[in-house]
């Protein structure tokens, strides 16, 4: 009971923007507010451009060879990369991909913004363009985005994520795979403890390594 007591004295709580998420939260921490992973909404703008991306190659060949570099992050561009992504963006053609990618990038620099307000706006700003830019998996983004605005504008007061959560998850997923063949939760907690405990398995065999 004091447990449940406790929670229900939690102001916010971040989790993923899907309703099943969303009931979860709300049925037993209905006075808290709610704060959409960042990373989860990122993710949406990049299966929006993927999506661009994907329709673009069907009528483009200059877009078949660089689907993936529109889906990272611009820092994380190769020289090459850099040098491809400016020549396109240089380019005549006015590709819809292009415009897109531009979306998502402005997108990732509104988190950059640290006043509610000034983040408000532009989020307003990037709405109007993603809406009005012709492109549908961009426009369907910013609809999507606009219902869940909410839990979006909250992460600019709260700034808390799922990060350590997804870390986890991606812990646990690697566990099962190495528990292949072993379908029990008790053996897949075994392999996790292994991953995780830093055990040393020189003291029952010095042959093992450890780092």
């Amino acid at each position: 009971m004091q447990v449940v007591e406790h929670l229900r004295q939690e102001r916010e709580v971040t989790c993923d923007w899907s309703p099943a998420f969303i009931k979860g939260a709300n049925e037993p921490l209905p006075e808290a507010e709610i704060v959409f992973d960042h990373f989860h909404v990122v993710k949406s703008i990049n299966q929006a451009v993927d999506k661009a991306s994907r329709q673009g190659a069907t009528t483009n060949p200059l877009l078949r060879s660089t689907r993936y570099i529109f889906l990272k992050n611009r820092r994380n561009h190769t020289g090459r990369q850099t040098e491809m992504i400016n020549q396109l963006s240089l380019s005549s053609l006015n590709l819809k991909t292009v415009r897109a990618y531009q979306m998502k990038e402005a997108f990732q620099q509104i988190f950059m913004e640290k006043d509610p307000k000034i983040f408000l706006k532009l989020l307003r700003k990037w709405y109007f363009w993603a809406t009005h830019s012709r492109l549908e998996p961009m426009k369907q983004a910013a609809y999507t985005i606009k219902r869940h605005g909410y839990g979006i504008i909250n992460w600019v007061h709260f700034k808390i994520d799922n990060g350590i959560l997804e870390g986890f998850n991606s812990i646990f997923q690697a566990a099962k795979a190495k528990a292949r063949g072993y379908k029990s939760t008790k053996s897949i907690q075994t392999i996790i403890y292994m991953l995780t405990g830093k055990l040393d398995f020189s003291r029952i065999n010095p042959a093992c390594l450890t780092h």
